[in-house]
């Protein structure tokens, strides 16, 4: 109840101590920002906005995440090569993203990315694995322009 009664004097109070910490950086000789410069900054930082997609921030497709190379190698030989067996992708990907890509590449009908799995190291990547912690985990050794290598094989119930 209170807050409705006090709602302009908090705002008030922060703008009083706004331009007295302005003021006393001028006096100090150091360059003072406009409030809508520092406003500005806030709004993009915590966002991880992307300067190069100038739209909606989550409609960006993670362009500006950390990128990873990705080395697509068919374990079987009855296995199709996909369309480009070199990729560059987010780090945020998953291994469910690379098996819907496989399966379109390569049978062109992503619901059957369920008759993949991919592998590192011969070990078995769960789906909800991202290529940053695949990159972590499995391969800290290796340089990061070093494109990952993911074994495809078809899918074996146990």
């Amino acid at each position: 109840m209170n807050g409705i009664f006090f709602l302009g004097l908090l705002n008030a109070e922060h703008k009083r101590r706004l331009e007295f910490l302005k003021e006393k950086k001028r006096e100090a000789g150091e360059d003072v920002e406009d409030e809508e410069d520092v406003a500005e900054k806030k709004e993009e930082s915590p966002l991880g906005t992307n300067r190069c997609y100038e739209g909606e921030p989550s409609m960006s497709h993670h362009r500006n995440d950390e990128h990873v190379m990705v080395s697509l190698i068919p374990g079987a030989p009855d296995l199709p090569t996909p369309l480009r067996p070199i990729i560059r992708l987010s780090g945020m990907a998953t291994v469910t993203t690379l098996k819907r890509y496989l399966a379109y590449s390569m049978w062109s009908n992503t619901s059957r990315y369920r008759e993949l799995d991919l592998f590192c190291n011969d070990e078995l990547m769960g789906r909800d694995f991202s290529m940053r912690f695949i990159h972590l985990t499995r391969c800290r050794n290796k340089l990061k322009d070093e494109p990952l290598k993911l074994v495809y094989r078809y899918h074996i119930d146990f």
